[in-house]
Protein backbone atom coordinates (compact mmCIF):
# COMPACT_ATOMS: atom_id res chain seq x y z
CA UNK A 1 0.00 0.00 0.00
CA UNK A 2 2.73 2.37 0.94
CA UNK A 3 4.91 1.65 -2.38
CA UNK A 4 1.08 2.78 -4.51
CA UNK A 5 0.93 5.88 -2.16
CA UNK A 6 4.24 6.67 -3.51
CA UNK A 7 3.69 6.05 -7.38
CA UNK A 8 0.44 8.33 -6.90
CA UNK A 9 2.58 11.15 -4.89
CA UNK A 10 4.99 11.10 -7.86
CA UNK A 11 2.32 11.15 -10.20
CA UNK A 12 1.03 14.24 -8.51
CA UNK A 13 4.11 16.26 -8.00
CA UNK A 14 4.77 16.67 -11.96
CA UNK A 15 1.11 18.07 -12.49
CA UNK A 16 1.94 20.42 -9.43
CA UNK A 17 5.33 21.64 -11.01
CA UNK A 18 3.42 22.46 -13.94
CA UNK A 19 0.66 24.43 -12.85
CA UNK A 20 2.98 26.64 -10.79
CA UNK A 21 5.40 27.40 -14.06
CA UNK A 22 2.14 28.22 -15.69
CA UNK A 23 1.21 30.79 -13.08
CA UNK A 24 4.87 32.25 -12.74
CA UNK A 25 4.65 32.68 -16.71
CA UNK A 26 1.60 34.44 -16.72
CA UNK A 27 2.43 36.53 -14.06
CA UNK A 28 5.59 37.43 -15.54
CA UNK A 29 3.34 38.21 -19.00
CA UNK A 30 1.25 40.76 -17.85
CA UNK A 31 3.76 42.79 -15.35
CA UNK A 32 4.89 44.59 -18.70
CA UNK A 33 1.28 45.30 -20.07
CA UNK A 34 0.58 46.87 -16.30
CA UNK A 35 3.94 49.22 -16.96
CA UNK A 36 2.75 50.25 -20.26
CA UNK A 37 -0.66 51.11 -18.83
CA UNK A 38 0.39 52.83 -15.43
CA UNK A 39 2.96 54.83 -18.19
CA UNK A 40 0.03 55.83 -20.14
CA UNK A 41 -1.93 56.99 -17.40
CA UNK A 42 0.94 59.01 -16.26
CA UNK A 43 1.02 60.44 -19.89
CA UNK A 44 -2.87 61.57 -19.74
CA UNK A 45 -2.32 63.09 -15.89
CA UNK A 46 0.37 65.07 -17.63
CA UNK A 47 -1.42 66.31 -20.67
CA UNK A 48 -4.57 67.51 -18.93
CA UNK A 49 -2.66 69.30 -16.36
CA UNK A 50 -0.41 71.50 -19.45
CA UNK A 51 -3.88 71.58 -20.86
CA UNK A 52 -5.33 72.40 -17.74
CA UNK A 53 -2.58 75.00 -16.78
CA UNK A 54 -3.04 77.09 -19.96
CA UNK A 55 -6.66 77.22 -19.58
CA UNK A 56 -6.33 78.54 -16.33
CA UNK A 57 -3.36 80.93 -17.25
CA UNK A 58 -4.59 82.31 -20.43
CA UNK A 59 -8.21 82.57 -19.58
CA UNK A 60 -9.06 82.83 -16.12
CA UNK A 61 -6.68 84.50 -14.89
CA UNK A 62 -5.70 87.42 -17.53
CA UNK A 63 -9.82 87.99 -17.24
CA UNK A 64 -9.05 88.75 -13.62
CA UNK A 65 -5.80 90.52 -14.50
CA UNK A 66 -3.65 87.97 -12.94
CA UNK A 67 -1.05 85.50 -14.82
CA UNK A 68 1.56 83.20 -14.19
CA UNK A 69 5.12 84.77 -14.59
CA UNK A 70 7.13 82.60 -16.90
CA UNK A 71 9.86 81.59 -13.98
CA UNK A 72 6.97 79.82 -12.04
CA UNK A 73 5.49 77.97 -15.34
CA UNK A 74 6.47 74.75 -13.97
CA UNK A 75 5.82 75.33 -10.32
CA UNK A 76 2.38 75.99 -11.89
CA UNK A 77 1.70 73.02 -14.07
CA UNK A 78 3.44 70.79 -10.83
CA UNK A 79 0.57 72.07 -8.70
CA UNK A 80 -2.50 71.30 -11.75
CA UNK A 81 -0.42 68.02 -12.09
CA UNK A 82 -1.12 66.97 -8.21
CA UNK A 83 -4.20 68.18 -7.96
CA UNK A 84 -5.41 66.01 -11.32
CA UNK A 85 -3.63 62.72 -9.83
CA UNK A 86 -6.17 62.81 -7.10
CA UNK A 87 -9.00 63.56 -8.84
CA UNK A 88 -8.11 61.58 -12.50
CA UNK A 89 -8.28 57.74 -10.63
CA UNK A 90 -11.70 58.91 -9.30
CA UNK A 91 -12.88 59.58 -12.46
CA UNK A 92 -11.15 56.26 -14.39
CA UNK A 93 -12.67 54.19 -11.41
CA UNK A 94 -15.88 55.55 -12.61
CA UNK A 95 -15.96 55.05 -16.38
CA UNK A 96 -14.76 51.10 -16.13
Amino acid sequence: MSEEKMELEEKIEPENNLEENNIETTVVSKEPNLFISNLINVAIMAAIAVIAYFIFDMIILRVLGYKFIKEYMITGVLIIYVVVTIIYPVFKKNTK
